[in-house]
């Protein structure tokens, strides 16, 4: 892998259910075959002791005939030349004898089941551990790498089963893995420079039946009592990769510990890396949807639409050539140093103001950033012009409520132009 580096575990506490679950096994049989056994033969081979048949002084060799008949055998004698049978009185015995002298008698062996059947289980274990490894290193379950030239965390997916993380590898589900473009070193001037990156570990989260079936039908919210399992205790902004009960890659959206509303959803594609192309293709979708208000006499209007626009909790307000862009969930912070580029290289704002949710100020302002701050461009000194269907308004970006005008009225404002003209009106 060059200067990859691949780090692949079996959890301890897989390891110990595994253990358990063997040991468990092993008792469990070896009780049933005694039983099975005492109840076919009250001296079932494994619990007898060895048999004794002496003639004279010396013992003979017993042989067993078959191994489910304990009590049945043939006695050798261990001297050479063909032997002449005859019949030795007890319970399925016969004798392989040529003449009366001392015969020596030894039960054999037959091949315990129970062995058997145990060695299989070590063999079968054993397989499993190697084929386990295998896809692990194969497929890259937990990988963790760093690129020194493109400065991106490629960062791997820790797997949930039954409550529990555990590294798998199975390919619908590592591609969930995902990329999230950080910063080299931020700049003194960078006012997002302090903001922290999201985590290189994703969060693995498991959810309800009923929550899945509304991530399938396009729903962008997780709530908190639709989640049953998460991997760790994640920060606000880390990237939560979802999966169904079969362990199938759902969706991967940003985690908010604090709110009822514990993920939203970005993408439900498999193997989407979230990181500045993402937001870039994601704005370039937005802007061109809304292209036929670029050459209007309308300068003001909303280019993302949070949910609509697939950015849920991020909306972004165009006033002429000044842009502001509100979040609604701390969840966006760490994301705010890759999605701001992207926001300048598609509108190409000369001036940038950042606006946030009531909930949203106390945790951006621990990272030194406060609602009305200027990102990008010159601070305004005066309120944004823009018009809408050729009609002049004015705006307070800075201290304004939502992001200074409620730019989703503008169809009504119109309609009420068109019918109040040359009326005299109350603007209540």
């Amino acid at each position: 892998f060059g200067q990859h580096a691949v780090h692949s575990m079996i959890p301890a506490t897989a390891m110990r259910n595994v253990a358990q679950a063997f040991l468990a096994s092993t008792v469990l049989v070896t009780v049933l075959h005694g039983l099975r056994a005492t109840a076919t033969h009250p001296t079932a081979h494994f619990l007898r002791p060895a048999l004794a048949v002496t003639q004279g002084t010396a013992p003979a060799v017993l042989v067993p005939v078959h191994r489910h008949q304990p009590g049945a055998g043939v006695v050798q004698l261990p001297r050479s030349g063909p032997p002449e049978r005859q019949a030795i009185h007890g319970p399925g015995m016969a004798t392989q004898a040529a003449e009366p002298p001392t015969l020596r008698l030894q039960q054999a062996s037959p091949i315990n089941p129970m062995v058997a059947w145990a060695a299989g289980v070590l063999l079968a274990w054993g397989l499993w551990l190697l084929r386990s490894q295998w896809q692990r290193r194969r497929q890259g379950c937990l990988l963790q790498s760093f690129s020194a030239d493109s400065q991106r965390l490629h960062i791997g997916v820790q797997f949930v089963v039954r409550g529990r993380p555990r590294g798998r590898g199975d390919p619908a589900l590592l591609a969930a893995s995902s990329q999230v473009e950080t910063s080299s070193s931020p700049r003194p001037s960078d006012p997002l420079g302090r903001l922290p990156p999201p985590a290189k570990r994703n969060l693995a989260v498991r959810l309800t039946k009923d929550a899945e079936r509304q991530v399938r039908g396009g729903h962008p919210w997780i709530y908190q009592n639709a989640i049953k399992s998460v991997s760790h205790e994640g920060q606000a902004g880390d990237l939560a990769v979802m999966f169904d009960s079969a362990r199938k890659f759902l969706a991967i959206g940003l985690w908010d510990p604090d709110s009822p509303i514990r993920v939203r959803v970005l993408s439900t594609q498999a193997g989407t890396p979230i990181d500045g192309a993402f937001w870039r293709a994601r704005l370039q979708a937005a802007q061109a949807y809304r292209q036929p208000l670029a050459g209007s006499d309308t300068s003001g209007y909303r280019c993302v639409a949070g949910e609509n626009d697939r950015m849920p909790g991020l909306v972004l307000d165009r006033y002429g050539d000044v842009f502001v862009v509100k979040i609604y969930t701390p969840a966006w912070l760490p994301h705010l140093p890759a999605v701001v580029p992207a926001i300048v290289d598609v509108f190409g704002p000369t001036t940038l103001v950042l606006r946030f949710a009531r909930l949203v100020g106390q945790p951006a302002a621990e990272h030194g950033l406060r609602d009305g701050m200027t990102i990008h461009g010159l601070a305004p000194q005066a309120p944004a012009h823009f018009t809408e269907h050729g009609v002049s308004f004015e705006a307070d970006i800075v201290r304004g409520q939502k992001t200074g005008h409620f730019l989703d009225q503008r169809d009504n404002r119109h309609r009420v132009a068109l019918l109040a003209r040359g009326k005299s009106v109350l603007d209540v």
